[in-house]
């Protein structure tokens, strides 16, 4: 069986508030037909200034997808949290997704008192599989909303 190579980052966002939104939504529409191309699926929340992602695929593919994150300018203060293979993907249905963007999502992370406990790679793969399923249970996820 194939590997499934993932990646996981935090960073800090330089997006000023009022553009958030457009911006956001240019991301989603490049990062999903970009990703889908390269079959490389994932999720990512923006959550007051700070970026989390894991994204997942080919090796080679998230190398270049990478770099491509590294070299964007709407963050900084990229903090790479893992490398590593699975054994399957643990956000298959996501092409691109962008979660934690419904009042619910927001105040869940806004509870999270001691955010250092991100810093593991599962963690942030279960944080970001809760804010999906808060925000499913809202709305569709296939646009960025306030």
């Amino acid at each position: 069986m194939k590997q499934i190579y993932t990646l996981s980052y935090v960073s800090r966002c330089l997006l000023p508030p009022e553009t958030q939104t457009s911006e956001m939504k240019r991301l989603v529409a490049v990062s999903t037909k970009n990703n889908a191309i390269r079959y490389i699926s994932g999720l990512l929340t923006l959550q007051d200034d700070q970026f989390f992602q894991v994204i997942e695929g080919e090796q080679k593919e998230i190398g270049r997808t990478f770099d491509a994150i590294r070299r964007d300018m709407r963050h900084t203060d990229i903090r790479l949290i893992a490398e590593k293979e699975l054994p399957e993907r643990q956000f298959p249905r996501w092409i691109f997704g962008v979660v934690g963007t419904s009042p619910e999502a927001k105040a869940y992370f806004s509870e999270i008192t001691d955010q250092s406990y991100l810093s593991s790679h599962d963690e942030l793969s279960n944080m970001l599989h809760h804010l999906a399923s808060i925000d499913t249970a809202r709305r569709s996820l296939t646009d960025f909303h306030d």
